[in-house]
């Protein structure tokens, strides 16, 4: 009987793991806002970088441990608005414009709200059943790839050396840009079912952790860069077959 109690209680801990893992993302992201005010860019990056890896395990270890809940996709979105909405607008805010330029906080807001209209999107969807472009694309960027993407200035600092490598004019307009390619119907590809050799992925793994240890900044501004190639594909092929089903004029 003993040994059964032990069992559930055990059993029942497990379950909480994958929620213990969007906590620690959300306490991630809210102490990479603290560090950005103390003029920590460089942590709060590092902060906001970890929040993405975590996020991007969590679901996976439920999937794999049978611990899917509806808690828990309602924790995991509230996380991404915090760690790839809010925080990412701050610390931009605050790197990009330190004497508060209010364009720049116009940026940040954009950002921010089309993160919020991204995720509430996705929720809704993710109650329909998806169809089968659905289960190898998004539709407009997700909330890492968005946070990953505007954060690309700071990572070209942070990289180069360079206090303001761009205008803050350029900035802003990223930023918008960025929160637009979140809620726009263009289909992105889920990174997690590219197809890739599982002989390769370990080798995958073990190159992007070396570079990530040596050259973080100028690892991620390649990794966007790469994402981004992949997003113009996207947007290019639809357009494509857009017009295609349009017929000519």
């Amino acid at each position: 009987m003993a040994g059964e109690r032990t069992r559930f209680w055990s059993r029942k801990a497990l379950l909480q793991v994958p929620n213990l893992m969007t906590i620690a993302a959300l306490v991630a992201g809210i102490t990479a806002i603290l560090m950005s005010t103390y003029g920590l860019f460089e942590v709060s990056a590092l902060l906001v970088l970890s929040a993405a890896i975590v996020d991007g395990l969590d679901g996976r270890v439920a999937r794999r441990i049978g611990a899917n809940s509806e808690l828990g996709a309602e924790l995991d979105s509230l996380a991404d608005f915090v760690n790839f909405g809010v925080a990412p607008a701050l610390i931009m805010n605050l790197w990009a414009f330190p004497d508060f330029k209010r364009l720049g906080w116009v940026a940040a807001l954009c950002y921010a709200i089309c993160c919020l209209l991204r995720l509430a999107r996705f929720n809704v969807g993710s109650r329909a059943p998806a169809g089968p472009a659905e289960k190898h694309h998004f539709r407009g960027v997700p909330s890492p790839g968005g946070a990953a993407l505007v954060m690309m200035p700071l990572y070209l600092s942070l990289a180069t050396g360079s206090a303001r490598p761009v205008p803050d004019l350029v900035v802003m307009g990223w930023m918008v840009i960025v929160g637009l390619m979140m809620v726009s119907n263009f289909p992105t590809p889920k990174l997690g079912v590219i197809l890739v050799r599982r002989s390769w992925l370990m080798l995958i793994g073990i190159g992007f952790g070396i570079a990530l240890a040596r050259h973080p900044w100028a690892t991620m501004l390649g990794l966007d860069l790469l994402y981004l190639c992949f997003l113009l594909q996207g947007m290019l092929r639809s357009l494509r077959r857009a017009g295609t089903k349009r017929g000519p004029v």
